[in-house]
């Protein structure tokens, strides 16, 4: 018991670490091939092509690893659960953070499903997943562990996890867009399309208020 508690305790570091990066990379992915890669992707021609091909690559690795982080990582936390309180194997399923984690898991695989191809039905599904994932990601937040103003802190607490994961996670795909599209003009065009997905980072600027409820600020984004 004590070696598994050792074992969660370095392993839950790094798999925190791989989560919120692949979790940024999936979300800022959807926004950036949105409002970027697919409207551009026709008129750059076959670089544009190539460049939705890759950005659709790391996208549906980046969901796949959401869910194979999140598998290991209820794994261990089953275990710890089981072992250490003596309970049963169902009940422990039936925990809240491991309900979220598993609809995190569901949601990371319909991204990955569906991510590839266009049709305004695959991507109603494709948002319908991601905002199951950021639900489910606030769900085991620290404002879900408030008792008071909770309703605010969790959508103030979506928010900023939505606004970050655009503007940090879709940077690699602005770098992807811009290795791969080199015609005259292109880059202002990324650019300028890309600038104008960077201002919803401002969402995540959101005041928030400490345990008394008092102003302090605002989240870092």
């Amino acid at each position: 018991m004590s070696l598994l508690l050792d074992v969660y305790g370095f392993a839950s570091v790094i798999l925190l670490g791989i989560l919120l990066a692949a979790q940024s990379l999936a979300l800022g992915g959807l926004a950036f091939r949105w409002a970027l890669a697919d409207p551009l992707a026709a008129e750059l021609g076959p670089s544009g092509a190539r460049m939705l091909r890759r950005c659709e690559r790391l996208l549906r690795v980046s969901a796949l690893a959401i869910a194979i982080d999140l598998a290991a990582s209820l794994s261990i936390e089953v275990a710890l659960l089981t072992d250490s309180l003596d309970t049963a194997l169902h009940e422990a399923f039936s925990a809240g953070f491991v309900l979220a984690g598993l609809a995190q898991i569901a949601a990371a695989l319909a991204i990955a499903a569906l991510c590839r191809g266009r049709g305004a039905a695959r991507r109603a599904l494709v948002g319908l997943a991601a905002l199951g994932l950021v639900a489910a990601a606030t769900a085991t937040s620290h404002a879900a562990a408030r008792l008071d103003a909770r309703a605010g802190l969790l959508v103030a607490t979506a928010l900023h996890r939505l606004a970050a994961a655009v503007w940090i996670g879709g940077l690699p795909y602005l770098l992807i867009a811009l290795a791969t599209c080199r015609e005259p003009g292109a880059w202002r065009r990324i650019g300028r399309r890309y600038s104008s997905l960077a201002v919803a980072d401002e969402v995540g600027k959101v005041d928030h208020l400490d345990g008394q409820g008092v102003r302090r600020g605002k989240v870092p984004s």
